[in-house]
């Protein structure tokens, strides 16, 4: 089973910090299940698909009712009164360094009565880390969570948290696990409010280099086109901009200025506008969403972001913006204040000048505009400094370092990449029997893959129609196909007995070093870059054990149905494991339900497991799955069987059966599986016995109900469906969704 953490931000997933998105997305990929908590609703929400899954799934703090708070605090004092009262001590000591009649001190109490349901969150889903962004409210809420629920925790500093807001800095650097903020000039900050410097790293907030194409050099546009992006307030240095602006109109300098985003200041800014007479020149663009970001950047001749400190002390960090600009190859303005030198070294990367001077402003802005050998210099240059210091990915992963060696005791997953063959080779195993209507073309869409196993063994368990014969002379005309006989047995014998059969085909391997082994059934067909594509996906993702395709039902006149599985499960019927999660789980287990095992064994040992809906990896099934032995009634029966032996959770069976009702065969289905599990139970019998399997087992299965969709994601070369696969549903012999 993953690690599960806990992401807490103010607003998640917003349009205002999709730097807390983009780090939250980069941990799923790094092995980590997080769970997003958000303390509001995010009034401008960030768009795009994974935003929008991230919504679904994100816990909003501030939304619980105060009935349902008071019963979680008495349920706590009551379950837990040392914890609770060590938290009320906490609050009590923190009130009195803040001053126990402050404003800070109210806000205190309020996110301490909070806490309580944060730590309920945690406690409920399993968390075992809980790391915020902002070190005011969020860090406050959970630095009392971390008390009342027992829970590590770590938070990471940016800007207004420090340099406004930043209440209880030193205490809140030693109550964490650790402390992370994005500069070293935050960090020298901290250093001087006296938290200590040991239990302080510096991880830069990034941007992922490959969402933002580099462009080529190019010519200014007719007039030169300016941008600068963000909220309309102080900090953000609009005002000088437009002054600045004013200084070059008077020099005779043609341009134009695109400011985009909104905030309290956009009526002044615009009347600022009509007052220096710049109408023509500057153009308020509105909020953007993230997506036409880039797009919008990059058509830039020059982004500028004269960032300064506000009446109250605040001033911005590094902004992820000018990141994007850099990243874009366009070249960049800023000022000297802050972090921002730390990405902008002047006239080397950007141009920096001093904040709140206009003047110094409209001369670095003038020497963009007349210098063309300077923009391509800090055009190629930018880029370069972002992918070497200001990269989402190794940032995300510097600060996964930290959140395992501060709360995990067990190593990290184990990372495969660069250990296969180019191009891979793969064993493809097949366990037969009477299979002469489906094999031959199993057998021809194994030989016109682009990508070739180096064994293709077919294993024929007594078959008494052709196949054999089908694959001998199969094996003819393709080399890497060989044919292993099996003694009768006298019927088919699915779960164990397929895998007593893969274990014939498995001692007949030759003694050449593999990176794939693939078992797959003889009634189904791939398409030509089936594994070409799936392996891909493997290099890709270096905690990927085991995977596959999906499925879907020939039921004739050219429709095809797909056989629903969760996307964390692998269908057994083409299910392909690296060679390292293979020996690490020991192989196939001789049991009923050993795919469900299998895969479930495969995320115990750290590793991914993915069945990938993607065109180049339908798999057409030509008989309906749990119908190979008896009867699709029999099959269901036996697989509700088959769930209590593996262990699975008496809701989560209820949860299927009554999801399966909806499918064929229809209401019948459903009922049986539900029936073979009471089965089971009535008779009692024996259960799977591995340690620890059963709770890890449990603990997904509650999450799934809960979560009704897993937070780990992986990427897929693209998201379209299949092609003309149908909407409707068909039920599958594997874990389904319920």
């Amino acid at each position: 089973m993953k690690d599960k953490i806990a992401y807490l931000a103010p607003e998640i997933p917003a349009l205002s910090s999709t730097f807390v998105t983009g780090e939250l997305l980069e941990m799923e990929k790094l092995g980590f299940s997080v769970l997003p908590i958000s303390v509001h609703r995010p009034q401008a929400p960030a768009t795009g698909n994974e935003a929008k899954r991230l919504a679904r799934v994100t816990c909003y703090l501030y939304e619980q009712s105060g009935v349902s708070l008071l019963f979680s605090h008495l349920r706590r004092l009551v379950t837990h009164p040392v914890r609770y009262a060590l938290s009320i001590q906490l609050l009590m000591g923190d009130l009195f360094r803040v001053g126990p009649f402050s404003r800070i001190a109210a806000g205190l109490c309020y996110r301490w009565a909070r806490a309580s349901h944060l730590a309920d969150i945690l406690t409920a889903n399993r968390c075992e880390h809980l790391h915020t962004h902002f070190a005011h409210i969020p860090t406050d809420l959970a630095m009392y969570a971390s008390v009342m629920g027992h829970l590590p925790f770590s938070f990471t500093a940016h800007a207004n948290d420090l340099f406004e807001r930043g209440w209880l800095l030193k205490e809140k650097v030693n109550r964490a696990a650790f402390a992370a903020t994005i500069s070293d000039f935050n960090l020298q900050y901290l250093i001087s409010r006296g938290a200590p410097e040991k239990s302080i790293h510096v991880i830069r907030c990034g941007v992922d280099p490959t969402l933002f194409e580099a462009r080529p050099p190019k010519e200014l546009a007719t007039p030169p086109l300016l941008g600068t992006i963000g909220r309309m307030v102080e900090k953000k240095g609009f005002p000088l901009l437009i002054q600045a602006c004013a200084i070059l109109k008077r020099q005779g300098l043609t341009f134009h200025l695109e400011i985009a985003g909104d905030g309290p200041m956009k009526e002044a800014l615009q009347q600022r506008v009509r007052e220096l007479d710049l109408t023509a020149e500057v153009t308020f663009k509105g909020p953007l969403p993230h997506g036409e970001v880039p797009g919008w950047i990059s058509g830039l001749d020059c982004f500028v972001l004269p960032c300064r400190r506000d009446a109250d002390g605040d001033m911005d960090g590094i902004p992820v913006v000018l990141m994007e600009a850099m990243a874009s190859g366009v070249p960049v303005i800023s000022t000297s204040i802050s972090g921002i030198p730390e990405l902008i070294d002047d006239k080397k990367t950007g141009l920096l000048c001093e904040p709140g001077s206009h003047d110094a402003l409209a001369e670095a802005l003038k020497a963009m505009l007349n210098d063309p050998e300077l923009r391509q210099r800090l055009s190629q240059n930018g880029r370069g400094k972002v992918e070497a210091e200001f990269h989402q990915g190794a940032n995300a992963s510097a600060l996964a370092r930290l959140i395992r060696r501060s709360s995990f005791s067990k190593p990290a997953p184990p990372k495969q990449r660069g250990t296969w063959a180019k191009p891979p080779r793969y064993i493809v195993i097949s366990p037969v029997r009477d299979e002469e209507a489906y094999l031959p073309a199993t057998i021809a869409s194994l030989v016109s893959q682009t990508l070739l196993p180096a064994e293709y063994i077919l294993v024929d368990d007594g078959s008494t129609d052709q196949t054999a014969a089908i694959i001998q002379k199969a094996a003819e005309t393709a080399p890497f196909i060989r044919y292993v006989k099996r003694e009768n047995r006298g019927e088919r014998q699915v779960g164990p007995g397929v895998v007593e059969a893969f274990y014939d085909g498995y001692t007949a391997m030759g003694t050449a070093p593999c990176d794939f082994i693939c078992k797959m059934d003889g009634d189904l067909t791939l398409g030509p870059t089936y594994f070409e594509t799936l392996f891909e996906l493997f290099r890709r993702d270096p905690y990927l054990g085991a995977a596959s395709g999906k499925l879907f039902l020939d039921v004739g006149d050219g429709r095809r149905i797909e056989e629903r599985i969760t996307d964390e499960s692998v269908l057994g019927g083409v299910l392909c494991l690296s060679k390292s999660c293979f020996d690490a789980i020991g192989g196939f287990t001789r049991q009923v339900m050993w795919d469900g095992i299998t895969f479930h064994r495969c995320r115990m040992a750290g590793y991914r497991t993915r069945s990938f809906r993607h065109p180049e990896l339908m798999i057409t099934d030509h008989r309906i799955m749990g119908s190979s032995q008896k009867s699709i009634y029999h099959g269901r029966l036996r697989w509700g069987w088959g769930q209590y032996f593996m262990g699975t959770h008496p809701l989560y069976i209820l949860a299927v059966g009554l999801y399966r009702m909806l499918e064929r065969p229809y209401l019948l289905g459903g009922l049986l599986i539900v029936a073979g599990y009471i089965k089971g139970w009535i008779t009692r019998t024996r259960q799977y016995d591995h340690p620890g399997f059963k709770a890890s087992l449990h603990a997904w299965q509650l999450e799934r109900l809960k979560l009704g969709e897993r937070l780990e994601r992986l990427p897929t070369p693209a998201d379209p469906p299949a092609p003309n696969c149908p909407t409707a549903r068909e039920t599958a012999d594997a874990d389904p969704a319920p």
